[in-house]
């Protein structure tokens, strides 16, 4: 795992996710096409982890947050590359349940499971308040943290608004790709449930107060992957939280 500026970390993603779901991406090729589910599949780290996916022989379902053009872009590449690709494209802001619902509700109607199975699903989706892309609640940038007083409003009460935003984007989200993913694989095919995380969200990396916020909700992630995975190993599901660093992207 890297946690150093690391402008190579996408095709390092890549390299690591080819590993963790080549095992089980063709152990039954009667049962079809093997489908993964990324979610910020078009962009930055996402992107690569596609790319990689289809050069694999992956059918995708990619999420993005609101760049449409750049999402139908990319998807035109693939499809250039791999003609013969199914990609299908959801939109929408990840910390929302409507959102999370409009992913299966595509899965389920554009991949036939006669055809297809569900083998992979990454949660790779993020953001940075006010600093990368727009989220539906309307949060702009906060310079916050735990212990100092700055999540305090005027009247001296805790504004958790943001960190509850990002417990849903990295927490709900990642739980909720999970178990409807789940009832989706079988043990014959097996598959891979991965999220993407940060460095200093766990015990094995120095606390960053910079990263209070966002990091409360990636500790939602990693906490339930260790439970996950040990539910997972009797249904040949892998489960595995990678730390690819800060990783120099377009997004």
């Amino acid at each position: 795992m890297l946690a150093h500026w690391n402008p190579t970390g996408i095709a390092l993603v890549s390299l690591w996710l080819l590993i963790i779901t080549t095992s089980t991406a063709f152990s039954s090729l009667d049962d079809g096409r093997p489908v993964a589910i990324i979610t910020g599949g078009t962009r930055g780290i996402g992107s690569g982890i596609a790319s990689a996916l289809a050069d694999d022989g992956f059918d995708l379902l990619l999420t993005y947050n609101s760049n449409v053009q750049a999402a139908q872009d990319f998807v035109k590449t693939l499809q250039d590359k791999h003609p013969s690709i199914h990609c299908e494209l959801v939109g929408g802001d990840l910390s929302k349940e409507e959102t999370r619902h409009a992913i299966f509700d595509c899965f389920d109607t554009k991949f036939d499971g006669n055809s297809h199975h569900l083998q992979v699903v990454v949660h790779n989706a993020g953001q940075y308040l006010g600093v990368t892309s727009t989220n539906e609640a309307g949060l702009d940038a906060q310079s916050t943290s735990f212990g100092d007083n700055s999540i305090l409003d005027e009247n001296g009460i805790p504004n958790l608004q943001a960190m509850k935003f990002y417990q849903r984007l990295y927490g709900d989200a990642w739980i909720d790709l999970c178990e409807r993913g789940i009832a989706r694989m079988n043990s014959a095919n097996g598959g891979s449930l991965i999220g993407i995380s940060s460095p200093s969200v766990n015990s094995m990396y120095r606390p960053d107060p910079t990263y209070s916020l966002p990091g409360s909700g990636k500790c939602i992630m990693e906490y339930s992957n260790r439970i996950l995975a040990l539910k997972g190993a009797a249904m040949n599901i892998n489960c595995n939280v990678i730390i690819p660093g800060v990783t120099l992207t377009d997004s």
